[in-house]
């Protein structure tokens, strides 16, 4: 009985490792660059925010309007925590600026 129990117990060890996924969200970074909503996979009418991966690297976000019109501007510093973006519209357009800067939205 005891050998069955162990044949048992390791039996559902091993299937139960077998069948595991590991579903943690995969952050896109971005560098410095030029942007639109669709560039970063941000849907309109929807909280977002961003926050710099990089250690060492500052960042500037600019957020603009169709018109050109500055809606947002960020100064991110090195692993900062997250800062909250204006509410976006389709139109909007991101520059991001920084050497080396890492940014992720979510």
């Amino acid at each position: 009985m005891k050998r069955f129990s162990v044949i048992l117990f390791i039996f559902l060890l091993i299937s139960l490792n077998i069948n595991s996924i590991h579903s943690s969200a995969q952050l896109t970074r971005f560098s410095q660059g030029f942007y639109t909503m669709k560039d970063l996979g941000l849907s309109e009418n929807i909280p977002y925010s961003v926050q710099n991966l990089s250690p060492y690297n500052r960042g500037v976000v600019i957020v603009m309007d169709e018109n050109q019109m500055i809606q947002q501007l960020l100064r991110i510093q090195p692993s900062s925590p997250k800062y909250t973006l204006t509410p976006l519209k389709n139109s909007f357009r991101f520059i991001i600026y920084g050497d080396g800067v890492q940014l992720a939205f979510s």
